[in-house]
């Protein structure tokens, strides 16, 4: 295995497109959204995540036309030649056939036209010429993505991911809700995966991988009694790189002991834990 460096992203031949609609015309305003390209951003630029230059992480914070998005995200997909990054954080629509749209400033919950189609969001990811790609979708419905039943986005997602090296994750399951949480800076998921990023996992390796990652969030919402994620990928997307772990600690791997709170982990995994009965959060959360 490469060193750590070696086997993150390489920031000169690699991009990122954050889209995060935080202020709405007719939908209610997600403050957390902001927060969470903001952060994400900071990450992606930092020393500490993927040194990427300024030019190549492209933030879109208030896109009103697909124009918007679509020029952006062609011009990224097709110059990226390591990764691919594309973040989407804000409110997800479903039209009359249940195919998933992602809004934008102007957007109609009523008019699923006035949003993106994600069969529209994932064709340039899903012929760029990066040997990695990482799509991360932070809405309600997002999950229905996932589902081979649908023919737009799950047929976007089937392309996107048919090559080695591609993954997609949700903040959802099927139909079902995210959530941005009254109160809380980030919204539940990404505020999850922005701990991970930012504060590593305990006895990991020096390297976290998109699947533990993903493992790691998906058990901390369910132990806080949130939606859990859900992902899709080719054979090889799961260990793909995602961040330094910034808690690891040489000396931990040498142990052949598995640590307690690990073991609680798998289990939780394994029992693919939805959300805990009669968890008081249930009720105050903000759906996305």
């Amino acid at each position: 295995m490469n060193n750590v460096a070696d086997s993150l992203p390489d920031p000169a031949r690699t991009r990122a497109v954050l889209i995060g609609v935080s202020s709405y015309d007719h939908f209610e305003d997600l403050p957390a959204v902001h927060n969470n390209i903001e952060a994400l951003q900071q990450f992606l630029t930092s020393a500490d995540g993927w040194e990427l230059p300024s030019s190549h992480c492209s933030v879109l914070a208030h896109p009103r036309t697909s124009s918007d998005i679509m020029t952006v995200l062609q011009e990224a997909s097709s110059g990226a030649r390591d990764t691919l990054l594309v973040y989407y954080a804000g409110h997800g629509v479903l039209d009359d056939e249940l195919r998933f749209y992602v809004s934008l400033e102007s957007s109609k919950a009523d008019e699923p036209w006035s949003c993106v189609s994600y069969e529209w969001l994932g064709r340039y990811p899903a012929h760029s010429p990066a040997r990695r790609r990482i799509a991360i979708l932070n809405s309600c419905f997002s999950g229905r993505v996932h589902r081979g039943t649908m023919s737009a986005a799950s047929d976007a997602v089937r392309a996107q991911t048919s090559a080695r090296g591609a993954v997609v994750l949700t903040s959802a399951r099927d139909d079902r809700v995210a959530l941005a949480p009254p109160g809380e800076k980030y919204t539940a998921f990404t505020g999850e995966l922005l701990a991970v990023l930012r504060e590593g996992i305990p006895e990991g390796p020096p390297v976290i991988s998109v699947d533990r990652a993903y493992g790691h969030v998906k058990h901390a919402l369910a132990a806080r009694g949130r939606p859990r994620p859900d992902r899709t990928g080719s054979d090889t997307a799961g260990s793909l790189a995602l961040a330094r772990n910034r808690a690891f600690t040489p000396s931990r791997t040498t142990s052949t002991r598995v640590p307690f709170t690990e073991v609680l982990r798998k289990l939780a995994l394994r029992l693919d834990i939805d959300r805990w009965p009669n968890h008081p959060s249930q009720d105050r959360m903000i759906p996305l």
